[in-house]
Parts: structure tokens; C-alpha cells; sequence
């Protein structure tokens, strides 16, 4: 019990931040909590660091003008790689069973 409420005040899943084996009926340890363990760095991700990182490539980009290193600003577009991503079978049956709801 401590243990997991050691785990949800830091919002991270046992298997994680105690290196526990997972157990249960979802034993791969991706369940539940893993994934709102991911969701959880996403958002972090997306309301705190993509603001502040934006905020120093602009500062960044904007002394590269200054200094004449470049004409104008480049447009960029900022994106995080995803933290969590099916492996190649998982994906497969997904594509699979996509295909035959679509065919219906």
C-alpha cells in the first residue's frame, strides 16, 4: 500500500520506479500504468517543455540574424518523438483488423 502511494505521488508505475517485476493479469507491464505513465511525460512534454524550448531556439534564431549568419528566421515546426509505439505485431494486427472493419 505505501509502496503505491509512494508511486502515484510521483506519478511513476511501480515497475518503474521500483524495478519490480510486473504481475497480474497484464504482466507485460504496459498496462494501465505504463500508459498513463507515458501520457503523463507527454503532457509534460507538450505544456512545459515545447514553450520553453521554442522560447530558446527563438533566441537562438534571432542572435543567428543579428549577427548575420543567416537572411531570415527559418520556420521550424517542434515535435517530441512518441514515448510508447506498438512493436511490428501488434501493429500488423491492428493494420489487419483496420483493413476488415473497412471492408464490411
Amino acid at each position: 500500500m505505501q509502496l503505491a502511494i509512494c508511486c502515484h505521488s510521483y506519478r511513476d508505475p511501480q515497475t518503474k520506479l521500483f524495478g519490480r517485476s510486473p504481475a497480474g493479469e497484464n504482466s507485460t507491464g504496459e498496462g494501465r500504468y505504463g500508459k498513463n505513465y507515458y501520457g503523463f511525460i507527454g503532457n509534460i512534454q507538450e505544456l512545459n517543455l515545447k514553450k520553453n524550448i521554442k522560447t530558446v531556439i527563438d533566441i537562438i534564431l534571432s542572435v543567428g540574424k543579428v549577427q548575420k549568419k543567416f537572411d531570415e528566421i527559418p520556420d521550424y515546426n517542434l515535435e517530441f518523438k512518441p514515448l510508447w509505439n506498438m512493436d511490428e505485431k501488434t501493429a500488423g494486427g491492428y493494420r489487419q483488423g483496420k483493413k476488415q472493419i473497412q471492408s464490411l
